[in-house]
C-alpha cells in the first residue's frame, strides 16, 4: 500500500522549493550586478570623476569670486611625498593691503619701513620698522609675504613712499638670519634711481598682500589620480628651477585666481591664454619618467639640455585614458576634453610626437567636452 503526503503538505514542499530556486536565481542577479557595479569602477571611471572633480573646484572658484565681487580662487598643493604631483587644492581669497600707520596723537611712527641697499647697490632692501615687524613674520607665516628665493610667485608690489604712485614690484622676501627674523622686502634695480634720497630713512608704504587659504574645504580627487604638473600646460613662473631634474614644485602651491568679472587673473594664464591641466593615473605619470628612452634619464624636460626645459610632456601610450581640464584666460570658460594621445607608440617618442604641435591638447582647444 503507497502512503500519500495530504494534499496541502505535498503542495506546500514543492511550492517552498520554488521559492529557494527564485529566491537563489535573484541572489545570482543580485551579485552579479553588484560584482559589476564594483569592476565598473576602473581606472578610466576615476579619471572622469576626477576631471569633474577639478572642474567643479574652479567653477565654484569662479562663481564666488562673481558672487562676492572679489577675488577668489585654488591654491593647487603638490603632495608631500610626490612634489611633482596634485590631488588636494584649498580655497585661496584675495589678499589685503598692509599699511604704515601714524599715531594721529604723537605723530609717532607705529609702522614704517628702512630703505637700504646691497653692497652692489643694484637691488632694494625695504627693512620694517616698528609694529610693522611682527606683522610681517605673520604675513610670512601665513603664506601673504611668500619668502622664496629667486622670485616673488604671486606679483605682489609694494607702494614707496606711500601715495607716490611710485610701485615696485617684490622680488623676494628673506629673513635677516636673526632670532626672531626679520624680514625684508627685495625690490628690482629700478628703484634705486627713485628711493636714493631716501636711504635710511623711515619712509611710509602701502604693501600689497597675497591671497590666503580660506577654511572652506574641497573634495579630494579618487585614489590613485593625480594632477600630473609637468604634463600640463601651465605659465612659466609657476614650473621649478632648472638646478636639478628633481627639483619638485614649489611647497607653498600655485595659486589660480578669479577677478570679479570671472576671467582668470593675469599671472593664471599659461600660453596662449589657456591653462589646461592634465589628469592621469599616478601610474602613467611615473610610466614617462621610468620609460621614456634608453638612452636619457627618466626626465624628459631635460632630454634637449640640462637648461632648456621641454614642458608639457605626455605619456604616449596610457594604460588609462587621460583628460585635461581647461580654463581659459579672458572668458574665464571651463571645460574638460581628452588627451589625444598616440595609441600604439610603445617608444613614448618625445613628447609623444603630438605636444609640439598641440595635438596632444586638440579636443580642449576645439572645445569637445568629454564624458
Amino acid at each position: 500500500m503507497i502512503s500519500r503526503l495530504p494534499r496541502g503538505r505535498a503542495s506546500r514542499q514543492g511550492f517552498t522549493l520554488v521559492e529557494m530556486l527564485v529566491a537563489l536565481g535573484i541572489f545570482v542577479i543580485l551579485a552579479t550586478i553588484t560584482l559589476g557595479a564594483f569592476r565598473g569602477v576602473s581606472k578610466d571611471d576615476q579619471i572622469s570623476a576626477a576631471a569633474q572633480t577639478v572642474k567643479g573646484w574652479l567653477e565654484h572658484a569662479r562663481s564666488r569670486a562673481i558672487k562676492t565681487k572679489s577675488a577668489y580662487g585654488i591654491r593647487f598643493v603638490p603632495d608631500a611625498n610626490a612634489g611633482r604631483y596634485c590631488s588636494t587644492v584649498s580655497y585661496i581669497a584675495a589678499g589685503a593691503m598692509d599699511e604704515s600707520n601714524l599715531d594721529a596723537t604723537t605723530g609717532a611712527d607705529l609702522k614704517w619701513i628702512t630703505v637700504a641697499y646691497l653692497p652692489s647697490g643694484l637691488t632694494g632692501r625695504l627693512i620694517p620698522g616698528g609694529a610693522a615687524i611682527e606683522a610681517w613674520r605673520g604675513f610670512v607665516d601665513s603664506g601673504a609675504l611668500p619668502a622664496v628665493s629667486g622670485g616673488n610667485p604671486l606679483g605682489l608690489r609694494i607702494e614707496v613712499p606711500k601715495d607716490s604712485g611710485h610701485w615696485f614690484a617684490l622680488q623676494d622676501v628673506e629673513s635677516d638670519g636673526a632670532t626672531p627674523p626679520v624680514f625684508r622686502i627685495v625690490v628690482g634695480s629700478g628703484a634705486r634711481s627713485m628711493l636714493t634720497n631716501l636711504i635710511d630713512q623711515r619712509v611710509e608704504y602701502r604693501l600689497e598682500l597675497g591671497p590666503t587659504a580660506q577654511s572652506e574645504a574641497a573634495p579630494a580627487l579618487p585614489r590613485g589620480v593625480v594632477i600630473d604638473f609637468d604634463a600640463s600646460q601651465l605659465p612659466d613662473n609657476w614650473r621649478p628651477g632648472f638646478a636639478t631634474a628633481e627639483t619638485p614644485y614649489p611647497s607653498s602651491g600655485l595659486d589660480l585666481m578669479f577677478s570679479p568679472n570671472g576671467a582668470l587673473m593675469g599671472r593664471g594664464a599659461g600660453a596662449g591664454g589657456v591653462l589646461h591641466l592634465c589628469l592621469s593615473t599616478r601610474e602613467d605619470a611615473e610610466a614617462i619618467r621610468i620609460n621614456f628612452q634608453s638612452s636619457t634619464p627618466p626626465h624628459p624636460q631635460w632630454v634637449t639640455s640640462p637648461t632648456v626645459p621641454t614642458y608639457p610632456f605626455i605619456l604616449a601610450d596610457p594604460k588609462t585614458a587621460q583628460k585635461l581640464v581647461s580654463v581659459f584666460l579672458g572668458s574665464g570658460r571651463i571645460g574638460t576634453a581628452s588627451v589625444n594621445t598616440l595609441l600604439g607608440d610603445t617608444n613614448n617618442v618625445f613628447q609623444n610626437e603630438l605636444v609640439d604641435g598641440d595635438d596632444a591638447r586638440l579636443y580642449a582647444v576645439r572645445g569637445r567636452e568629454s564624458k
